[in-house]
């Protein structure tokens, strides 16, 4: 196991111990501060953490943390390494081609910019004939997952009209092995939509046995409920009530940070803006347990659609498609505010100037094979 002093003084500890309701636990502002004397080097764990005296009360001999491990990181020159490229026809009718990595390349559609930031976007320069596809980018990982932590960390992502980008999860054999959509919007939508597509019998629980599962109204408001097919292929939905999580004003605040825990349990999103970012996953050691209910933006709950039936094998993928089935949809482009039709949209390259992700970071974690990521010996 891996030993993150840092980690210790910031997060909130877990006491590993019946009946240990009721230990003072220090507050946010302690935390800072405690992280504040790590760097200066001043380490006092014990001090630091529940009282000793109470802990001792109740004959516990360790502090642990539940915690997770990162396993695998796409960020800076190795950001395209271990994806694949999609370049084949769009299964959502979109008027795009999606390109090869080496052609992406040439084009200047998928980059590293100085920065170390990663570019993917759709061809913004070259104007087209009416009904000729432009180009684009579509990336999927490798490697497949079951169960894991999955934070994305962009500054821009794209938008416009006659633009469909997502940020998402889908298993082989749609939709028989899981679909979740993290991020995922068109034309001028200024909400964030998180959906599931699944096989029959998986629905949205809307009175959650477990109340972490339970959304805000605030936070997301409850869409469609039956994940499963349909003829419209809309699947179950929660929307986001933040009006910056998609689109311009999205970008403007400096993009966001986007997390999916899926357990056992079932599969839990949060969007977090710039600036309120938790510190345990800007220090790279995240507890979810932690994040509250302020940005969890969705929750499928396994007692009405089993995570491990219903969302298997996994892989994560980038896309930017134009148009297509929901973008260029019978009357949602219509009723967008867009000019003209969406396929007119598409014959000029200037209208694609955002339609682009600056991403600086995709992290996967999965829980250690204990259960736990660090223990403390008081």
């Amino acid at each position: 196991m891996r030993t993150h002093f840092t980690s210790f003084l910031v997060l909130l500890p877990v006491l590993v111990a019946a009946n240990s309701n009721n230990l003072e636990y220090p507050t946010v502002a302690r935390r800072q501060q405690r992280h504040r004397n790590a760097r200066a080097g001043k380490l006092n764990p014990v001090a630091e953490s529940p009282k000793r005296t109470d802990i001792e009360a109740r004959g516990i001999s360790h502090v642990a943390w539940p915690g997770y491990e990162l396993i695998d990181k796409w960020e800076g020159e190795n950001f395209f390494d271990n994806w694949t490229f999609f370049n084949t026809s769009d299964p959502t009718h979109g008027l795009v081609n999606y390109l090869n990595q080496s052609e992406a390349t040439a084009l200047g559609l998928a980059y590293i910019e100085k920065n170390g930031k990663a570019v993917m976007k759709a061809d913004s320069t070259s104007d087209l004939a009416y009904g000729v596809h432009r180009n684009s980018v579509r990336i999927t990982t490798n490697k497949a997952y079951n169960h894991g932590l999955f934070i994305l960390d962009a500054e821009k992502f794209p938008y416009g009209c006659g633009v469909w980008p997502a940020w998402w999860m889908v298993g082989p054999n749609w939709p028989n092995n899981g679909e979740i959509d993290i991020f995922e919007g068109v034309n001028l939508n200024n909400k964030n939509q998180y959906t599931a597509h699944t096989a029959a019998n998986c629905s949205i629980n809307s009175n959650p046995v477990s109340k972490s599962y339970s959304v805000p109204n605030a936070s997301a408001t409850l869409g469609l409920t039956d994940c499963g097919p349909s003829p419209s292929n809309s699947g179950c939905d929660f929307l986001d009530a933040d009006t910056n999580s998609y689109g311009a004003g999205l970008n403007a605040g400096g993009g966001a940070v986007l997390a999916m825990e899926w357990t056992s349990g079932g599969l839990k999103i949060w969007n977090f803006p710039r600036g309120q970012v938790p510190l345990d996953i800007i220090l790279g050691v995240p507890v979810p347990d932690l994040w509250g209910k302020t940005h969890l933006k969705g929750g499928w709950e396994s007692s009405t659609c089993d995570a491990d039936t219903y969302f298997r094998n996994m892989s994560i993928v980038f896309d930017i498609t134009l148009c297509g089935d929901w973008a260029g949809g019978s009357g949602v482009y219509a009723s967008s505010g867009c000019p003209g039709n969406c396929t007119t949209q598409v014959m000029t390259g200037s209208n694609f100037a955002n339609a682009l992700w600056e991403v600086n970071s995709v992290k996967v974690y999965q829980k250690e094979s204990n259960g736990w990521f660090w223990n403390w010996p008081l």
